[in-house]
């Protein structure tokens, strides 16, 4: 009633209730996100469920769409991997977890296979944060961008590893390496009669040519070497 006397002791007690309540509630909510956010993590780190789960594409941000073929021209151009994410050694930074667990609850779905496209070494170090992509597959053949961290790629990856793209990229590598070596020499130092310079230089260059090939393939069988072409997705590593 209105002019009831008021027991201070009892409301005190039916606040702390309420605040109680409310304390569980946020407690039970943040219980919930943690253990969620480790099932993502324990995902992440497994190895993917063999029976691949498609996941419809429709409504999700095109931008972020990519086929296996531009993945794989991009891997091959920068001398990249694109493997399992459970072959990735740090820590998966806490936005990446985040962007999962939206996607999956705004799609109502459970990504089962994860995908990371970076350098190698990331694969292989856990202090190497160049600028690492983490995809899930939606199909066979097409993936989406989840998130995105580390440091960008530095502008000439893509030239300084041009020879390593495939056996065709190495041999017009070398051609180019062996005609500045065979145009760089002095005149006098050939020994030719002026006349001949030009044909006794082409000479130089098919031979510098072939002494290059095989000399930096034979170095490249002892260091069990591969071309970006063939080494893209393939889990087993050798050095950069």
């Amino acid at each position: 009633m209105l002019f009831e006397k008021i027991n201070v002791e009892l409301e005190l007690k039916q606040k702390q209730q309420t605040d109680q309540r409310l304390m569980d509630e946020v407690i039970s909510l943040f219980e919930m996100a943690a253990s969620r956010e480790q099932r993502i993590l324990k995902r992440l780190k497994s190895k993917p469920n063999d029976n691949l789960s498609t996941i419809s594409p429709e409504g999700l941000d095109t931008t972020r769409i990519f086929s296996l073929e531009s993945i794989h021209e991009i891997c091959v151009k920068y001398r990249l991997r694109f493997l399992d994410a459970r072959y990735f050694k740090a820590d998966f930074p806490y936005e990446a977890v985040q962007e999962i667990a939206t996607f999956e609850k705004a799609r109502a779905c459970k990504i089962e296979q994860f995908k990371i496209m970076a350098p190698s070494g990331i694969f292989e170090l856990s202090d190497i944060h160049d600028d690492p992509l983490l995809f899930a597959q939606l199909n066979e053949n097409t993936f989406y961008l989840l998130h995105r961290w580390g440091k960008d790629l530095k502008w000439y990856r893509g030239i300084l590893n041009y020879p390593f793209r495939s056996i065709y990229s190495f041999f017009y590598s070398i051609v180019v390496v062996a005609g500045i070596v065979a145009w760089s020499f002095p005149f006098e130092w050939l020994n030719v009669a002026k006349s001949g310079e030009l044909t006794f230089r082409f000479w130089l260059n098919t031979h510098f040519t072939i002494a290059f090939f095989f000399f930096f393939l034979f170095l490249g069988s002892l260091s069990h070497f591969n071309f970006s072409e063939s080494n893209w997705n393939s889990r087993h590593y050798n050095k950069e």
